[in-house]
């Protein structure tokens, strides 16, 4: 972190503190908890999705930001001289180029492991809602319509993990019930304390492409990056059972979505459970009309308690920053 004193009570008070997350302003407690440590706070009250000049302008003046999914780039940073400090809240960082924080001497508070359970649950709710096809009767349930479908049971099917991390892990926890043979991917498969958790859960370490060759359900728990965009492609969606279903609860670009449009037209694999999407908005309507796909609208952490946990976390981390010296 770059040097920086350590400020009294008075200066902090003084301090000009944003919060841009919709669900954070919508928190009372978390507004409330904010502006009594920051008292000229100033959060997303009208509940703007920011475009870049919006955003710029909520922004201006700010010495520190709790920021949510909105792109921090080099034209809108250039514009905030004054910001000393981001506050991510939440786990996903493709939004922010930490480089480019660094270069500009803006430091980056991270808190990993913060919404792991709701997005976990939301993962499970997302196999289980497609597995006996509750989409399908929520729609014709209200039209009268009574049409049992044949459904799948979780319980002694193979799923597949890509990507291990503090999500992936709680979603292993909540299919212990299931007694399901787990199979998984991750970078981090040859550390003892993965090997030590794999062995405790019965999770087997493999290929990406035996997950893809062997698995009727594959969720994908990765942070997206270079490496990662267009992880699954033709390609691997070829490589799929055809009763298979890909779960993403991570991040939309992991994926190609005209690739998976295809795969679900030309049934490659039986179907897809989405919470996100590479343009959200998403708008894609022959997509979201496919009875294959079931898609929530990014809601893996909008849960009271991820909320408060993730806009804690913030909060703390700002009020941590700004007491303590840097010991650099």
């Amino acid at each position: 972190m770059n040097k920086r004193k350590k400020l009294t009570l008075m200066e902090i008070e003084k301090l000009k503190v944003v919060a841009t997350p919709l669900s954070f302003a919508q928190n009372k407690n978390l507004v409330s908890e904010l502006s009594k440590n920051f008292p000229l706070s100033s959060i997303n009250s009208d509940s703007i999705r920011f475009n870049n000049q919006q955003l710029a302008q909520f922004l201006k003046g700010a010495d520190a930001a709790i920021i949510g999914t909105e792109k921090l780039d080099e034209s809108l940073l250039q514009k905030l001289p004054q910001l000393k400090v981001v506050a991510k809240y939440g786990v996903g960082l493709d939004n922010i180029n930490e480089d480019l924080l660094s270069r500009l001497g803006i430091d980056l508070l991270k808190f990993p492991g913060t919404n792991k359970r709701s997005v976990a649950e939301l993962t499970l709710a997302l196999m289980l809602s497609f597995s006996r096809q509750l989409n399908s009767y929520f729609q014709q349930m209200p039209k009268l319509i009574w049409n049992k479908q044949m459904g799948m049971n979780l319980s002694e099917k193979t799923i597949g993990l890509i990507g291990v991390g503090n999500i992936g892990k709680e979603v292993i926890k909540l299919l212990a019930p299931f007694n399901m043979r787990i199979l998984a991917n991750d970078l981090c498969d040859d550390k003892s304390e993965q090997k030590e958790f794999y062995h405790t859960y019965n999770v087997e370490s493999v290929s990406k492409s035996e997950i893809y060759r062997e698995s009727q359900l594959i969720s994908l728990h990765l942070p997206l990056t270079d490496e990662t965009q267009f992880l699954i492609g033709k390609n691997e969606l070829s490589q799929m059972r055809p009763d298979a279903l890909l779960i993403n609860t991570a991040r939309g670009s992991l994926v190609n979505f005209q690739d998976l449009k295809w795969a679900l037209e030309k049934e490659i694999i039986a179907g897809a459970a989405f919470d996100v999407f590479d343009m959200e908005p998403f708008e894609d309507e022959s997509l979201l009309k496919n009875p294959r796909f079931l898609a929530t609208p990014h809601i893996g952490g909008t849960t009271d308690s991820s909320v408060w946990a993730m806009g804690r976390a913030a909060i703390k981390g700002l009020k941590d920053y700004f007491f303590q010296d840097d010991k650099e």
